[in-house]
């Protein structure tokens, strides 16, 4: 996964690997994902619910919402919530001490561009710790 970070003038870059990712989902500590009954539609497509517990005491449990109806292999590798069996359509995330609701409001089906995912040439290739504190530099002048 490519991760391109344009803001403040920076304009950077990093091919992130599955190793790399623990870098970016560290803040939470690992998850136990409980599975529920709960059904609801989300973007048109019937969903289930899990819980993501975390080990960390002072994290609070994650609803997770996710879809078996979008084809995809192994569509949560890339964040804390590899082992759910399906497309998460909402969820939330912690990264640089920020929690983040992801929810999708529409899914387009059919074939993606892959020149949209190509590294962009204005921006600067950079390891995945430089990114990462570059994020951490980034997300520290906001205040909360």
């Amino acid at each position: 996964m490519d991760y391109h970070l344009s803001m403040m003038g920076k304009r950077i870059v990093s091919h992130l690997k599955p190793r790399d990712l623990e870098l970016f989902n560290s803040e939470s500590g690992k998850a136990t994902i409980l599975y529920t009954g709960d059904i609801d539609t989300i973007a048109g497509y019937p969903c289930k619910k899990a819980l993501a517990i975390f080990n960390h005491m002072d994290q609070r449990e994650i609803e997770l919402w996710f879809t078996d109806r979008i084809a995809m292999n192994n569509p949560n590798w890339f964040n804390p919530f590899s082992e759910v069996p399906g497309v998460l359509l909402r969820y939330e995330v912690v990264q640089n001490g920020i929690r983040m609701k992801l929810d999708a409001v529409s899914v387009t089906p059919g074939k993606v561009d892959e020149a949209k995912f190509k590294p962009k040439a204005d921006h600067e290739a950079v390891s995945a710790e430089a990114l990462h504190h570059e994020l951490g530099e980034v997300m520290g002048t906001f205040s909360m």
